[in-house]
């Protein structure tokens, strides 16, 4: 067996694989061709697809056969049953075999088939007591508001979901054993010579137990509705979308039939026991609708998750992409630099995510064709709930990813060589004024006091002096020599001859600043002289205006990027304006492809960080 390559999943506590396939793309089994010989199904087993319907066939017969005796009599109670029963099972069994929603799909199958129990009051013995005490309680209401809360959700969030399943047996079906302990049965409109399990028949009690009853019904109705709401306020985008009319259509159902049997117990005249099933059942078939659409919303996501495949797969456009299909705005694909293993973005910058991973975005590793990790998706964190989307995008990304990788890892290579070239020529820039300045302020000076010497030739009178004057004058030549070949050691200014951390504690020295360095013996490469430079210029403004006790100065490196941080205790409220001193190296951090962040409040110190990427040697 080969190994699991498909896109893993991670929500914080474990990795868990996406194997669904999207629809329009060929399953594992099915990518070497089309089938060889009768298709699946002519071997003498049932395709799939045909299952839901003989399901149909079989659960309708049956509620047909049940409701016999009454059949020609009452066709509108018959059918509207008939129709219940067929619709719930061909949606649950079409959510267990084609959609994989199997708790949901259960649930809808349960409730189609216990459906029936409501015609149970046309037999005698039993019958009528048995549909009083089931007929529209446990056995069905339970399990339909099971699949509503279930519903493209791996489990039951919240303890109140989880609560209102007992509590809606509990008035359903509890209410009416308690209630039927104190009525007869033709005082609901049922037979009379129905078997009834009567204690005290009290129309006082009856009455009292009613009137609790629908307020019972009244409580799981709003409740409903509480859940159902909260349910689409945490929903994400994608799924709030496909769910809508199932939440819709179950508030719906539970207003609706919690105002049926209202009336049904406080005025059963009004409503005799079979209108008040043919209503329930309409409101039934209204929620089957709402089900039917949220199944054929959920496609038309899935669809568009292929539709809008972008044709172009660049960063920019895969980047679209994600935000458009997932309608998440923060959904951002990170590529796994293959050298360095960082995370780069679609600019080719380095990204460090550690902290927006610790803020519970949802965040997953896609993987390639050779079952690498080649990208980190993040988005919303409600994603994480949303499987069917995951499911869909799950081959998709991986494919999208491998291409866009590439040109994002070449946009970094470019930033890092722009970086490089940025920084030998601001190296340069700065040898060349040092050269200027050491060229002026020595070698020529130097020069010039020799020249000056000439003269002591024309004064001098007696061997002494000419020898007075030779000697002053080899030893100004010697040094001019000497600074010559100083200026030609190299482009570092001296006083990083001995490293940066030394160069760093002489300026803190010669500016009088009591400072704590901790700075990295790695060698910098290029960038050792822009960041000294930016050290000591924020160093010489803290000396300026800040009335600092103690600096603390961290450089420090990963070898991906530089960070330097520079703290002060002093007076705060730095501005940095475009043309200033901040301004001017927020601009050489930012030209050297880098992040200046700058915080100073009033009388809280000042505190500066910059970020520069390491850049080739």
């Amino acid at each position: 067996m080969g190994e699991d390559r498909s896109p893993v999943v991670k929500n914080g506590i474990g990795d868990h694989s996406l194997n669904a396939i999207s629809p329009g793309l060929p399953a594992p089994d099915e990518a070497d061709g089309p089938w060889d010989g009768d298709p699946p199904h002519a071997a003498g087993r049932v395709c799939p697809s045909r299952l839901p319907l003989l399901l149909a066939a079989i659960s309708g017969g049956i509620t047909m056969l049940l409701q016999w005796p009454v059949l020609a009599s009452e066709p509108v109670f018959t059918r509207m049953n008939a129709c219940v029963t067929v619709g719930m099972v061909v949606l649950g069994s079409y959510l267990i075999i084609q959609k994989r929603e199997r708790f949901t799909g259960l649930a809808f199958v349960t409730a189609g088939l216990c459906w029936p129990v409501v015609a149970l009051d046309i037999y005698p013995g039993w019958g009528p007591y048995l549909a009083f005490l089931f007929g529209g309680g446990a056995t069905y209401f339970v399990p339909v508001i099971w699949g509503i809360l279930r519903y493209g959700r791996p489990r039951l969030a919240y303890r109140s979901e989880r609560l209102y399943l007992p509590l809606c047996a509990l008035l359903t079906t509890g209410a009416s054993l308690a209630l039927s302990l104190f009525i007869r049965p033709e005082w609901v409109g049922l037979p009379a010579r129905a078997r009834w399990p009567t204690l005290i028949a009290s129309p006082l009690a009856a009455t009292a137990g009613g009137v609790l009853a629908c307020l019972g019904f009244q409580v799981l109705a709003w409740y409903l509705f509480a859940l159902v709401r909260r349910t689409m306020r945490e929903a994400p985008p994608t799924r709030k979308d496909a769910i809508r009319p199932l939440c819709v259509f179950g508030v719906v159902f539970g207003f609706g039939s919690s105002a049926v049997y209202t009336i049904a117990i406080l005025a059963p005249s009004v409503l005799p026991v079979h209108t008040v099933a043919i209503v329930t059942g309409a409101f039934a078939l209204t929620l089957a609708c709402g089900l039917g659409a949220s199944i054929i919303r959920q496609d038309l996501i899935t669809a568009r998750v292929i539709d809008r495949l972008p044709y172009s797969r660049t960063p920019e456009n895969v980047a679209r992409y994600l935000k458009d299909v997932l309608k998440d705005e923060s959904a951002e694909l990170l590529y796994l630099d293959p050298d360095s293993s960082g995370l780069i973005d679609a600019d080719g910058r380095l990204r460090y995510v550690d902290e927006e991973l610790h803020t519970n975005r949802f965040h997953t590793w896609i993987r390639g064709s050779d079952g690498a990790r080649i990208s980190l998706l993040m988005a919303h964190p409600l994603l994480r709930n949303d499987a069917a989307t995951l499911a869909s995008l799950a081959g998709i990304i991986s494919i999208l990813t491998e291409n866009a990788r590439l040109q994002a890892v070449l946009r970094m290579r470019l930033e890092q060589l722009n970086a490089t070239r940025i920084a030998q020529q601001h190296s340069f820039e700065q040898a060349r004024q040092r050269f200027h300045r050491d060229l002026h302020d020595g070698v020529q000076q130097t020069i010039a006091a020799a020249r000056m010497d000439l003269g002591a030739f024309a004064d001098a009178t007696t061997p002494q002096d000419y020898q007075r004057a030779i000697t002053q004058l080899d030893a100004k030549l010697r040094l001019a020599l000497e600074e010559v070949h100083s200026l030609k050691e190299g482009a570092q200014p001296p006083e990083l001859r001995s490293g940066l951390r030394p160069a760093v504690e002489r300026v803190a020295a010669e500016l009088r600043l009591p400072a704590r360095c901790r700075v990295t013996e790695a060698d910098l490469g290029v960038l050792t002289v822009p960041v000294y430079y930016l050290i000591r210029e924020s160093l010489t403004n803290v000396h300026k205006h800040a009335r600092a006790r103690i600096v603390d100065i961290e450089v420090a490196t990963d070898g991906r990027m530089i960070h330097v941080a520079i703290r002060d205790d002093g007076i705060g409220g730095a501005a940095a304006r475009v043309y200033g001193g901040i301004g001017g190296m927020r601009h050489r951090v930012e030209e050297l492809g880098g992040r200046f962040q700058i915080s100073s409040p009033a009388g809280a110190g000042t505190t500066m960080k910059a970020s520069l990427p390491c850049v080739l040697s």
